[in-house]
Protein backbone atom coordinates (compact mmCIF):
# COMPACT_ATOMS: atom_id res chain seq x y z
CA UNK A 1 0.00 0.00 0.00
CA UNK A 2 1.39 3.79 -0.76
CA UNK A 3 1.92 5.88 2.14
CA UNK A 4 0.77 9.08 2.59
CA UNK A 5 2.27 10.94 5.66
CA UNK A 6 0.12 14.17 6.84
CA UNK A 7 1.45 16.18 9.67
CA UNK A 8 -0.57 18.97 11.55
CA UNK A 9 2.06 21.22 13.18
CA UNK A 10 0.99 24.06 15.86
CA UNK A 11 1.75 27.70 14.68
CA UNK A 12 0.53 30.83 16.51
CA UNK A 13 -2.91 31.36 17.39
CA UNK A 14 -5.65 29.21 15.79
CA UNK A 15 -3.46 28.02 12.81
CA UNK A 16 -1.89 24.43 12.18
CA UNK A 17 0.40 23.99 9.19
CA UNK A 18 -0.42 21.03 7.23
CA UNK A 19 2.71 19.31 5.67
CA UNK A 20 1.85 16.09 3.54
CA UNK A 21 4.00 13.88 1.30
CA UNK A 22 2.95 10.56 -0.30
CA UNK A 23 5.95 8.00 0.31
CA UNK A 24 8.93 10.25 1.96
CA UNK A 25 7.80 12.44 4.69
CA UNK A 26 10.23 14.75 4.33
CA UNK A 27 9.74 15.74 0.92
CA UNK A 28 6.06 17.54 1.68
CA UNK A 29 4.40 20.47 0.73
CA UNK A 30 2.49 22.76 3.21
CA UNK A 31 -0.72 24.52 3.62
CA UNK A 32 -2.07 26.89 6.47
CA UNK A 33 -5.78 25.63 8.33
CA UNK A 34 -7.29 27.44 10.56
CA UNK A 35 -8.35 25.41 13.54
CA UNK A 36 -11.45 27.47 14.64
CA UNK A 37 -12.91 26.49 11.72
CA UNK A 38 -13.33 22.67 13.52
CA UNK A 39 -13.53 23.82 17.06
CA UNK A 40 -17.20 22.89 17.73
CA UNK A 41 -15.36 19.32 16.03
CA UNK A 42 -12.64 19.18 18.26
CA UNK A 43 -15.12 20.15 21.53
CA UNK A 44 -17.32 17.20 20.20
CA UNK A 45 -14.92 14.99 20.57
CA UNK A 46 -14.63 15.32 24.04
CA UNK A 47 -18.04 14.61 24.39
CA UNK A 48 -20.90 13.85 22.16
CA UNK A 49 -18.40 11.64 19.94
CA UNK A 50 -18.55 8.94 22.44
CA UNK A 51 -21.93 9.14 23.24
CA UNK A 52 -24.05 6.67 21.81
CA UNK A 53 -24.85 6.78 18.91
CA UNK A 54 -23.23 9.36 17.50
CA UNK A 55 -23.65 10.91 13.95
CA UNK A 56 -20.45 9.73 12.99
CA UNK A 57 -20.80 10.28 9.16
CA UNK A 58 -21.02 14.32 10.04
CA UNK A 59 -18.02 14.46 11.97
CA UNK A 60 -16.01 12.49 9.83
CA UNK A 61 -17.63 14.96 6.72
CA UNK A 62 -16.69 17.37 8.81
CA UNK A 63 -13.54 16.47 9.52
CA UNK A 64 -12.56 15.17 5.74
CA UNK A 65 -13.73 18.72 4.22
CA UNK A 66 -11.64 20.50 6.99
CA UNK A 67 -8.28 18.56 5.92
CA UNK A 68 -9.04 18.69 2.22
CA UNK A 69 -9.36 22.27 1.96
CA UNK A 70 -10.25 24.51 -0.98
CA UNK A 71 -7.88 22.53 -3.05
CA UNK A 72 -8.75 19.08 -2.77
CA UNK A 73 -5.35 17.70 -1.96
CA UNK A 74 -6.36 15.13 0.03
CA UNK A 75 -8.83 14.04 -2.64
CA UNK A 76 -6.85 13.95 -5.29
CA UNK A 77 -4.40 11.96 -3.11
CA UNK A 78 -6.78 8.73 -3.12
CA UNK A 79 -8.11 9.44 -6.69
CA UNK A 80 -4.51 9.26 -8.22
CA UNK A 81 -3.77 6.62 -5.70
CA UNK A 82 -1.57 3.76 -8.17
CA UNK A 83 -2.00 0.80 -5.85
CA UNK A 84 -4.63 -0.86 -4.33
CA UNK A 85 -4.53 1.04 -0.75
CA UNK A 86 -3.12 4.11 0.57
CA UNK A 87 -2.26 4.46 4.15
CA UNK A 88 -3.33 8.07 5.60
CA UNK A 89 -0.69 8.16 8.11
CA UNK A 90 -1.43 10.85 10.38
CA UNK A 91 1.23 12.61 12.59
CA UNK A 92 -1.77 14.32 14.68
CA UNK A 93 -1.02 15.72 18.72
CA UNK A 94 -2.64 17.50 21.98
CA UNK A 95 -6.12 18.57 20.92
CA UNK A 96 -6.36 17.47 17.70
CA UNK A 97 -5.41 14.22 18.53
CA UNK A 98 -8.73 13.62 20.28
CA UNK A 99 -10.71 14.26 16.78
CA UNK A 100 -11.65 10.74 15.58
CA UNK A 101 -9.56 10.36 12.64
CA UNK A 102 -10.57 6.93 11.54
CA UNK A 103 -14.23 8.52 10.92
CA UNK A 104 -12.96 10.38 8.13
CA UNK A 105 -15.85 10.58 5.55
CA UNK A 106 -15.80 11.74 1.94
CA UNK A 107 -19.57 12.63 1.58
CA UNK A 108 -20.54 9.15 0.11
CA UNK A 109 -18.48 6.80 2.62
CA UNK A 110 -16.05 6.64 5.17
CA UNK A 111 -12.72 6.47 3.43
CA UNK A 112 -12.59 2.73 5.03
CA UNK A 113 -15.41 1.33 2.90
CA UNK A 114 -13.51 1.96 -0.44
CA UNK A 115 -12.47 -0.47 -2.51
CA UNK A 116 -10.06 0.94 -5.13
CA UNK A 117 -8.11 2.42 -3.25
CA UNK A 118 -9.00 0.76 0.26
CA UNK A 119 -8.01 3.78 2.36
CA UNK A 120 -7.19 3.42 6.04
CA UNK A 121 -6.25 6.42 8.58
CA UNK A 122 -3.14 4.73 10.97
CA UNK A 123 -1.59 7.69 13.66
CA UNK A 124 1.91 7.95 12.61
CA UNK A 125 4.63 9.20 15.19
CA UNK A 126 7.51 10.32 13.32
CA UNK A 127 10.58 8.70 14.62
CA UNK A 128 13.12 7.00 13.17
CA UNK A 129 12.71 3.06 13.14
CA UNK A 130 15.52 -0.12 11.83
CA UNK A 131 13.36 -1.95 9.25
CA UNK A 132 12.40 -5.69 10.69
CA UNK A 133 14.31 -8.57 8.83
CA UNK A 134 12.80 -10.50 6.05
CA UNK A 135 9.64 -12.07 6.52
CA UNK A 136 9.40 -16.05 6.54
CA UNK A 137 6.85 -18.51 5.70
CA UNK A 138 5.93 -19.79 8.89
CA UNK A 139 3.13 -19.90 11.46
CA UNK A 140 2.38 -16.09 12.91
CA UNK A 141 3.04 -16.49 16.29
CA UNK A 142 0.87 -14.76 19.22
CA UNK A 143 1.78 -14.21 22.55
CA UNK A 144 -1.86 -13.96 24.80
CA UNK A 145 -2.14 -12.24 28.06
CA UNK A 146 -5.29 -12.28 30.49
CA UNK A 147 -5.19 -9.81 33.32
CA UNK A 148 -8.24 -10.14 35.87
CA UNK A 149 -6.74 -9.43 39.47
CA UNK A 150 -9.25 -10.47 41.98
CA UNK A 151 -11.89 -7.91 43.32
CA UNK A 152 -11.83 -6.10 40.00
CA UNK A 153 -15.06 -5.87 38.08
CA UNK A 154 -15.95 -7.10 35.48
CA UNK A 155 -14.31 -10.54 35.29
CA UNK A 156 -13.31 -10.72 32.17
CA UNK A 157 -14.29 -14.10 30.07
CA UNK A 158 -10.77 -14.31 28.46
CA UNK A 159 -10.96 -18.00 27.72
CA UNK A 160 -13.42 -17.58 25.59
CA UNK A 161 -11.60 -14.87 23.92
CA UNK A 162 -8.24 -17.63 23.74
CA UNK A 163 -11.36 -19.41 21.82
CA UNK A 164 -12.50 -17.76 19.81
CA UNK A 165 -9.44 -16.50 18.69
CA UNK A 166 -8.34 -19.92 17.97
CA UNK A 167 -11.41 -21.01 16.27
CA UNK A 168 -11.13 -18.07 13.43
CA UNK A 169 -7.72 -18.84 12.70
CA UNK A 170 -8.63 -22.34 12.62
CA UNK A 171 -7.43 -22.99 8.89
CA UNK A 172 -4.66 -20.44 9.80
CA UNK A 173 -0.82 -21.19 10.69
CA UNK A 174 -0.96 -19.82 13.63
CA UNK A 175 1.10 -20.66 16.65
CA UNK A 176 -0.84 -19.03 20.11
CA UNK A 177 1.02 -19.31 23.75
CA UNK A 178 -0.69 -18.26 26.75
CA UNK A 179 1.11 -16.54 29.57
CA UNK A 180 -1.50 -17.61 31.97
CA UNK A 181 -0.79 -15.29 35.59
CA UNK A 182 -1.72 -12.06 34.56
CA UNK A 183 1.86 -10.50 36.05
CA UNK A 184 4.22 -8.35 34.22
CA UNK A 185 7.16 -9.84 36.44
CA UNK A 186 5.77 -13.18 35.41
CA UNK A 187 5.85 -12.14 31.73
CA UNK A 188 9.19 -10.56 31.47
CA UNK A 189 10.15 -14.07 32.29
CA UNK A 190 8.34 -16.03 30.09
CA UNK A 191 9.32 -13.36 27.22
CA UNK A 192 12.69 -14.52 27.47
CA UNK A 193 12.61 -18.22 27.28
CA UNK A 194 11.80 -17.49 23.37
CA UNK A 195 14.73 -17.22 21.41
CA UNK A 196 12.62 -16.25 18.58
CA UNK A 197 10.54 -12.70 19.18
CA UNK A 198 6.80 -12.84 18.97
CA UNK A 199 5.18 -11.49 15.86
CA UNK A 200 2.75 -9.99 18.28
CA UNK A 201 2.12 -9.44 22.02
CA UNK A 202 -1.76 -9.40 22.74
CA UNK A 203 -2.54 -8.02 26.29
CA UNK A 204 -6.38 -8.43 27.37
CA UNK A 205 -7.80 -6.62 30.08
CA UNK A 206 -9.18 -3.56 31.90
CA UNK A 207 -7.24 -0.13 31.60
CA UNK A 208 -7.86 3.23 32.85
CA UNK A 209 -6.60 6.63 33.39
CA UNK A 210 -5.70 8.23 36.88
CA UNK A 211 -4.16 11.75 37.52
CA UNK A 212 -4.09 11.94 33.83
CA UNK A 213 -1.55 9.04 33.47
CA UNK A 214 -2.63 5.80 31.10
CA UNK A 215 -2.22 2.46 32.82
CA UNK A 216 -3.23 -1.28 31.96
CA UNK A 217 -4.76 -3.10 35.20
CA UNK A 218 -2.63 -6.61 35.51
CA UNK A 219 -2.00 -8.91 38.31
CA UNK A 220 0.58 -9.36 41.06
CA UNK A 221 2.05 -12.71 41.53
CA UNK A 222 -0.84 -13.70 44.15
CA UNK A 223 -3.59 -12.20 41.77
CA UNK A 224 -4.03 -8.62 43.17
CA UNK A 225 -3.89 -5.34 41.93
CA UNK A 226 -1.31 -4.05 39.78
CA UNK A 227 -1.11 -0.77 37.74
CA UNK A 228 1.14 -1.24 34.69
CA UNK A 229 2.32 1.86 32.78
CA UNK A 230 4.19 2.01 29.74
CA UNK A 231 7.84 2.06 30.89
CA UNK A 232 6.92 -1.24 32.75
CA UNK A 233 4.98 -3.05 30.03
CA UNK A 234 8.08 -2.03 27.18
CA UNK A 235 10.74 -3.14 29.63
CA UNK A 236 9.63 -6.46 30.28
CA UNK A 237 9.16 -6.75 25.67
CA UNK A 238 12.68 -4.97 25.30
CA UNK A 239 15.54 -6.47 23.23
CA UNK A 240 12.46 -8.58 21.58
CA UNK A 241 10.13 -6.31 20.60
CA UNK A 242 7.49 -7.67 18.33
CA UNK A 243 6.11 -6.04 15.42
CA UNK A 244 2.41 -5.24 16.82
CA UNK A 245 1.32 -5.00 20.31
CA UNK A 246 -2.33 -5.24 20.35
CA UNK A 247 -3.76 -3.41 23.95
CA UNK A 248 -7.43 -5.20 23.91
CA UNK A 249 -8.43 -3.26 26.67
CA UNK A 250 -10.55 -0.43 27.11
CA UNK A 251 -9.32 3.40 26.80
CA UNK A 252 -5.60 1.76 25.80
CA UNK A 253 -6.17 4.43 22.72
CA UNK A 254 -7.43 7.69 24.43
CA UNK A 255 -5.42 10.60 25.28
CA UNK A 256 -5.35 11.87 28.75
CA UNK A 257 -5.47 15.90 29.81
CA UNK A 258 -6.73 17.38 26.43
CA UNK A 259 -4.44 15.11 24.60
CA UNK A 260 -1.34 16.54 26.49
CA UNK A 261 -0.68 13.31 27.76
CA UNK A 262 -0.03 10.31 25.23
CA UNK A 263 -2.43 7.28 25.26
CA UNK A 264 -1.52 4.08 26.66
CA UNK A 265 -0.76 3.05 23.12
CA UNK A 266 0.83 6.15 21.73
CA UNK A 267 3.32 5.93 25.16
CA UNK A 268 4.24 2.52 24.09
CA UNK A 269 4.91 3.93 20.51
CA UNK A 270 7.49 6.38 22.44
CA UNK A 271 9.31 3.41 24.72
CA UNK A 272 10.55 1.88 21.43
CA UNK A 273 7.30 -0.21 19.64
CA UNK A 274 6.90 -0.45 16.60
CA UNK A 275 3.22 -0.71 16.02
CA UNK A 276 0.49 -0.97 18.86
CA UNK A 277 -3.54 -1.38 18.37
CA UNK A 278 -5.42 0.40 21.19
CA UNK A 279 -9.43 1.54 21.81
CA UNK A 280 -10.38 5.17 21.97
CA UNK A 281 -13.00 4.50 24.71
CA UNK A 282 -15.01 1.99 26.47
CA UNK A 283 -15.92 -1.17 23.91
CA UNK A 284 -17.58 -4.27 24.87
CA UNK A 285 -15.51 -7.47 25.56
CA UNK A 286 -17.17 -9.18 22.76
CA UNK A 287 -16.47 -6.51 20.22
CA UNK A 288 -12.56 -6.52 21.15
CA UNK A 289 -12.61 -10.12 20.62
CA UNK A 290 -14.56 -10.21 17.54
CA UNK A 291 -12.19 -7.82 15.81
CA UNK A 292 -8.63 -9.09 17.05
CA UNK A 293 -9.81 -12.96 16.01
CA UNK A 294 -10.84 -11.44 12.49
CA UNK A 295 -7.35 -9.34 12.72
CA UNK A 296 -5.21 -12.23 13.51
CA UNK A 297 -6.81 -14.61 10.40
CA UNK A 298 -5.89 -12.05 7.92
CA UNK A 299 -1.89 -11.40 9.79
CA UNK A 300 -1.65 -14.94 9.63
CA UNK A 301 -2.81 -15.14 5.90
CA UNK A 302 0.15 -12.80 5.31
CA UNK A 303 -1.44 -9.80 4.67
CA UNK A 304 0.20 -6.65 5.27
CA UNK A 305 -0.77 -5.04 9.03
CA UNK A 306 -2.41 -1.97 7.04
CA UNK A 307 -4.23 -4.63 4.80
CA UNK A 308 -5.34 -6.30 7.94
CA UNK A 309 -6.40 -3.36 9.52
CA UNK A 310 -8.70 -2.07 6.57
CA UNK A 311 -10.07 -5.69 6.29
CA UNK A 312 -11.06 -5.64 10.34
CA UNK A 313 -12.55 -2.15 9.81
CA UNK A 314 -14.68 -3.12 7.04
CA UNK A 315 -15.57 -6.55 8.60
CA UNK A 316 -17.04 -4.88 11.71
CA UNK A 317 -18.97 -2.32 9.38
CA UNK A 318 -20.40 -5.17 7.42
CA UNK A 319 -21.35 -7.03 11.07
CA UNK A 320 -23.21 -3.67 12.52
CA UNK A 321 -20.60 -2.86 15.29
CA UNK A 322 -21.07 0.47 16.19
CA UNK A 323 -17.68 1.36 18.29
CA UNK A 324 -15.79 -0.21 14.61
CA UNK A 325 -13.85 3.49 14.56
CA UNK A 326 -12.86 3.51 18.32
CA UNK A 327 -10.19 0.96 17.28
CA UNK A 328 -6.83 2.82 16.67
CA UNK A 329 -3.72 1.80 15.01
CA UNK A 330 -0.13 3.59 16.03
CA UNK A 331 2.98 3.17 14.39
CA UNK A 332 6.45 4.55 14.45
CA UNK A 333 7.99 5.24 11.39
CA UNK A 334 7.13 3.49 8.55
CA UNK A 335 3.64 0.79 9.01
CA UNK A 336 4.78 -2.78 9.10
CA UNK A 337 4.33 -5.21 6.55
CA UNK A 338 3.07 -8.46 6.17
CA UNK A 339 4.99 -10.26 10.06
CA UNK A 340 4.42 -13.77 7.99
CA UNK A 341 4.69 -15.17 4.16
CA UNK A 342 2.08 -17.21 2.91
CA UNK A 343 2.26 -20.56 2.93
CA UNK A 344 1.59 -21.34 -0.65
CA UNK A 345 1.08 -24.83 -1.22
CA UNK A 346 2.33 -25.97 1.56
CA UNK A 347 -0.47 -27.78 3.58
CA UNK A 348 -0.94 -26.70 7.09
CA UNK A 349 -1.72 -29.57 9.55
CA UNK A 350 -2.66 -27.80 13.09
CA UNK A 351 -2.53 -29.44 16.10
CA UNK A 352 -5.69 -30.27 17.48
CA UNK A 353 -5.98 -28.43 20.68
CA UNK A 354 -6.34 -30.69 23.94
CA UNK A 355 -9.49 -29.76 25.35
CA UNK A 356 -11.21 -30.88 21.84
CA UNK A 357 -9.79 -34.54 23.05
CA UNK A 358 -10.06 -37.18 25.67
CA UNK A 359 -7.25 -36.60 28.20
CA UNK A 360 -5.98 -40.41 27.29
CA UNK A 361 -5.47 -42.09 23.86
CA UNK A 362 -7.87 -44.61 24.55
CA UNK A 363 -10.72 -41.97 24.69
CA UNK A 364 -11.50 -42.73 28.65
CA UNK A 365 -11.56 -39.01 30.73
CA UNK A 366 -13.34 -36.53 28.37
CA UNK A 367 -11.99 -33.13 28.76
CA UNK A 368 -13.83 -29.90 28.97
CA UNK A 369 -14.01 -27.02 26.39
CA UNK A 370 -13.10 -23.59 27.23
CA UNK A 371 -16.77 -22.47 26.96
CA UNK A 372 -17.87 -24.79 29.22
CA UNK A 373 -14.47 -24.43 31.83
CA UNK A 374 -13.92 -21.10 33.80
CA UNK A 375 -13.34 -20.01 37.27
CA UNK A 376 -9.88 -22.15 37.48
CA UNK A 377 -7.49 -19.18 36.98
CA UNK A 378 -6.02 -19.45 39.98
CA UNK A 379 -5.62 -23.19 39.94
CA UNK A 380 -3.81 -22.77 36.76
CA UNK A 381 -1.48 -19.93 37.81
CA UNK A 382 -0.43 -21.91 41.17
CA UNK A 383 0.15 -24.72 39.02
CA UNK A 384 2.58 -23.80 36.69
CA UNK A 385 4.32 -21.69 38.90
CA UNK A 386 4.79 -24.63 41.08
CA UNK A 387 6.03 -26.74 37.70
CA UNK A 388 8.29 -24.44 36.34
CA UNK A 389 10.06 -24.07 39.98
CA UNK A 390 13.20 -25.68 40.82
CA UNK A 391 12.84 -26.77 44.01
CA UNK A 392 9.19 -28.27 43.25
CA UNK A 393 8.72 -31.89 41.69
CA UNK A 394 5.45 -31.85 40.55
CA UNK A 395 1.61 -30.99 41.43
CA UNK A 396 -0.98 -33.21 42.96
CA UNK A 397 -4.68 -31.98 41.98
CA UNK A 398 -7.20 -33.79 44.41
CA UNK A 399 -10.84 -33.35 45.03
CA UNK A 400 -14.35 -34.79 44.42
CA UNK A 401 -15.10 -37.01 41.12
CA UNK A 402 -16.43 -34.25 38.04
CA UNK A 403 -15.26 -31.08 39.43
CA UNK A 404 -12.78 -30.68 36.26
CA UNK A 405 -9.42 -31.91 37.64
CA UNK A 406 -8.89 -33.80 34.28
CA UNK A 407 -9.22 -30.87 32.32
CA UNK A 408 -7.00 -28.97 34.41
CA UNK A 409 -4.06 -31.58 33.79
CA UNK A 410 -5.17 -30.56 30.12
CA UNK A 411 -4.73 -27.13 30.33
CA UNK A 412 -1.71 -27.44 32.14
CA UNK A 413 -0.58 -29.77 29.25
CA UNK A 414 -1.43 -27.08 26.60
CA UNK A 415 0.94 -24.07 28.86
CA UNK A 416 3.74 -26.39 29.37
CA UNK A 417 5.64 -27.22 26.32
CA UNK A 418 8.20 -29.66 24.96
CA UNK A 419 6.72 -32.41 28.05
CA UNK A 420 5.85 -36.08 27.62
CA UNK A 421 2.03 -37.42 29.03
CA UNK A 422 1.90 -40.02 30.97
CA UNK A 423 -1.39 -41.53 31.34
CA UNK A 424 -2.17 -44.01 34.46
CA UNK A 425 -6.22 -44.59 35.54
CA UNK A 426 -7.62 -45.15 38.23
CA UNK A 427 -4.88 -48.24 39.43
CA UNK A 428 -1.78 -46.90 40.06
CA UNK A 429 1.27 -49.69 41.36
CA UNK A 430 5.16 -49.48 40.78
CA UNK A 431 4.73 -52.10 37.83
CA UNK A 432 2.55 -49.85 36.30
CA UNK A 433 4.32 -46.65 36.81
CA UNK A 434 7.80 -47.95 35.68
CA UNK A 435 6.29 -49.59 32.33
Amino acid sequence: MQTLYIKLVPLEKQFVELRYALGHPAKYETQHLDVSSIENLIQKAKGSYYMLMPDLKGIGYQLFCWLDGTGRWLSRAINNCTEEGLILALDVRERLGHLPWETLHNGEQFLIERVNPVVVPIRWVDRSVQDSEDTQQRPLRILFMATSPENVAPTLDFEREEAQILTATRDMPLDLRVEESGCIAELSKLWGRYREPFDVFHLTGHASIKNEQPFFITETETGGFHAAYPSEIASALRFRIPQLVFLSGCRTGEAAGDGAVSSLAESLIEQGCRAVLGWGRTVADVVATQAAAYLYSKLAAGYEVSEALASTYQYLREEKVEDWHLLRLYIRGQCPKALVEPLGDQVWLPEEPIYEQFLDSQGIVRVATPQDFVGRRRILQRSLRALRATDKCGVILYGLGGVGKSTVAARLLERLQGYDKIFIYRQLDEDKLLK
